[in-house]
């Protein structure tokens, strides 16, 4: 993260927008969605008799079938001299006001929005097409000049390519090479420079994200801002958390570092920051907290571009404590399987139930009563069979298997030796009470941190166990 973030600004109203004219020339910026719409209405035909309209949308889908940018388009036309968020496309006889280059064929004109993370993005673009110069369309080698006929088509695609966010390539023949060559179509050069600039993110690695405690670290090897958002210079490293919510939740997090000077950021899918951590915490650490609706996010644990701390790093080691609170049990992730036919229709839900309320969460005090539910939706060609449960429980090191005594004991070597907690016919719903009314003071448990995994199984064939991706936690804690 870049360290001149203002933080005393609202994010709801944390934006400006630019205008940069530029022939032939970009930013580095991009679409935050990958995609974007075009208003053509364009009048008139070149002499070989195709239409400008259908020679601008020919490059349109080209770029679309192309790459893995997605331009749309409406027949309708916008004036592209007005800033309305809205891209438009016409021939005119000057820059909004400004007079062309003597061999100027066209020029894009690009809005920008300010981001948390990397760039500026585009918010618009506009292509304006100097009406003094011929044109037609045709392949093969250019006739560009005054005198001459430039390929409105093979312009219309350079001119896209800056829409989109590329840079012009200097290295290699390609249709964003900064003068007009032979070349008329997109280049592997082309489609791999939309591919690095809009698939940053997927190249890097995601962790999934355990309500509870985990351990993790920034350092080299991990991904920067810079390779995630597809270009800038903030280098600093950046660990990606995606998680879904199916109601909505209250969501805590916290990192604790002895080092790292960290940072937390909540994303939508496509990196739009919807939260930001504002360094309350004190010390290296951060902490953030979040009223979320249903959808999927992505937690970003990250850290300054620069070292402002002098006693914090821009790397280090970390703990990160998540917790959530939502009026609907949590959903546990991919079903998993022992065996090699995964149920791809199975689901498990699970939490501890504030039972006064009816409310769900990970973490209590240690003088409350612990209520641990799981909820398995049976996979329906599983129903009405005969079939039996198993819960686990991991804390810290040790692996621990529940019986049917409602005990926690050693777990066996095999699959076929785990102690079963209910045999029985299997419904479309089964819920598990993994834990009821027990009081971990009780038991002199003030601090721990426990995963548990619940699992069916048919006595057709014990070794193969139906389980979740992710784990049930309960974190008991006197904080």
């Amino acid at each position: 993260m870049k360290i001149n973030l203002p933080y005393s600004l609202n994010l709801v109203f944390w934006i400006f927008y630019s205008q940069v004219i530029f022939p032939y020339e970009i930013t580095g910026s991009k679409w935050m969605s990958g995609s974007t719409t075009f208003y053509v209405q364009i009048p008139g035909a070149s002499s070989s008799g195709l239409s400008w309209n259908d020679a601008f949308k020919s490059a349109l889908n080209e770029w679309t079938q192309k790459t893995v940018f997605d331009f749309e388009f409406v027949e309708e036309y916008r004036d592209p001299c007005i800033l309305d968020q809205l891209n438009g496309v016409a021939f005119t006889s000057d820059i909004c006001g400004v007079a062309y280059g003597k061999n100027t064929l066209a020029v894009t004109m690009r809005s920008y929005r300010r981001e948390i993370l990397g760039e500026p993005s585009i918010v618009e673009s506009d292509i304006v097409i100097n009406n003094a110069m011929n044109y037609d369309v045709y392949d093969g080698k250019p006739r560009a000049g005054r005198n001459q006929a430039a390929d409105f088509r093979r312009m219309a695609l350079h001119e896209l390519g800056h829409a989109l966010g590329l840079e012009h390539e200097e290295a290699a023949l390609s249709i964003m090479a900064p003068s007009i060559s032979e070349i008329n179509r997109l280049t592997t050069d082309d489609i791999n420079a939309v591919r690095a600039l809009y698939s940053g993110i997927d190249n890097c690695p995601k962790k999934a994200l355990v309500f509870g405690q985990m351990m993790a670290a920034l350092d080299k090897g991990d991904c920067t801002v810079s390779q995630i958002t597809g270009g800038g210079a903030d280098e600093s490293f950046i660990d990606l958390y995606p998680f879904s919510l199916s109601a909505p939740t209250t969501v805590n997090f916290t990192i604790e570092s002895q080092s790292l000077d960290a940072v937390l950021l909540i994303s939508n899918p496509l990196l739009e920051i919807n939260h930001l951590d504002y360094k309350t915490k004190s010390g290296c650490g951060s902490e953030l907290s979040a009223d979320l609706q249903p959808g999927n996010y992505m937690l970003l644990a990250n850290t300054f571009a620069q070292k402002i701390d002098p006693l914090c790093d821009v790397k280090g080691a970390y703990t990160l404590f998540s917790s959530f609170e939502s009026s609907t049990i949590m959903d546990l992730g991919k079903t998993l399987s022992t065996g090699t036919s995964p149920s791809k229709q199975a689901k498990f839900q699970g939490g501890i139930l504030i039972s006064e309320d009816f409310r769900f969460t990970n973490t209590q005090s240690p003088g409350e009563a612990l209520n641990v539910v799981a909820v398995v939706n049976v996979d329906p060609i599983h129903i009405n069979k005969e079939g039996f449960f198993i819960v686990i429980a991991e804390v810290g090191k040790q692996i621990l298997a529940l019986n049917s005594g409602g005990e926690f004991t050693q777990v066996s070597n095999t699959l076929a030796e785990l102690p079963k907690i209910r045999s029985k016919t299997l419904n479309a719903i089964e819920r598990i009470d993994i834990t009821k009314d027990f009081f971990p003071s009780s038991r002199g448990i003030e601090d721990i941190n426990v995963n548990f995994y619940v699992g069916y199984g048919l006595y057709s064939n014990v070794n193969e166990i139906y389980y979740h991706q992710l784990p049930i936690n309960a974190t008991i804690s006197k904080k």
